[in-house]
């Protein structure tokens, strides 16, 4: 393992414990109380290094791009949601396998809202403000920004402009970020859009209605929610 590779899973582990959203303690659980762990159909490579991950009693599935695994002891749960590291499977695994690029991407979700919205490229900039943004865009599905400082101190050697997106899905509003080498051009765009369609690809389809178990908006609305989903 270079000493490159070292250092990324040394500070990714790190980050994954300073990261996390308010409120996330102990050992991951599911809404029924029973600890998260992979379907059996995942094929995860170790108890530790995860290929999907369901989340919210299957209402809400992780998976990653091709070559990156889930570090399934980055998983935090706490009031406010959930979040879990991403790397290239190589890496968590400290075996061979696909190449990829060596970066890091996190995925952040909410408890299922009463009222849950998508949050559009501005609101993301709002809650990261006064961070200055390179790029933004509101695509089907999902809205994009792209931050100018930042990634350098989540990432070793990486390039300071990194990516964040949103998305709703099945009624959670769900957090992406991409940190990916200096000189790795548009991959954590590339990147970021392949992790989201993972999601929609692993997550179930439903026609979501709103329950009486569901919790309610927070108190400042939309505001609130994302200032857990996108740590400052």
């Amino acid at each position: 393992m270079s000493i490159w590779t070292s250092d990324l899973r040394r500070l990714a582990l790190a980050a994954a414990l300073v990261l996390p959203l308010a409120g996330c303690m102990g050992e991951a659980t599911g809404e029924d109380g029973m600890a998260l762990r992979a379907k059996p159909e995942a094929k995860p490579l170790s108890s530790r290094v995860l290929t999907e991950l369901p989340l919210y009693g299957g209402n809400l599935v992780i998976g990653a791009p091709r070559g990156y695994c889930l570090d399934g002891s980055s998983l935090r749960r706490g009031v406010s949601g959930s979040f879990v590291l991403i790397a290239s499977c190589e890496t968590l695994s400290g075996k061979p396998g696909t190449v990829v690029d060596p970066a890091v991407m996190t995925v952040s979700a909410s408890p299922r809202r009463l009222g849950a919205e998508q949050p559009d490229a501005a609101d993301i900039a709002a809650i990261m403000a006064p961070a200055k943004v390179l790029a933004r865009e509101d695509g089907d599905g999902i809205s994009l920004v792209r931050f100018a400082s930042g990634g350098d101190a989540f990432l070793p050697g990486g390039d300071p402009r990194y990516w964040r997106a949103g998305m709703l899905i099945n009624g959670h509003v769900v957090s992406l970020a991409a940190y990916t080498p200096k000189g790795s051009g548009d991959a954590g765009y590339r990147l970021i859009l392949a992790l989201a369609e993972q999601l929609r690809e692993l997550s179930p389809v439903k026609d979501y209605s709103p329950t009486a178990d569901d919790a309610t908006a927070p108190t400042g609305g939309l505001a609130s929610l994302l200032g857990g989903l996108f740590p400052e």
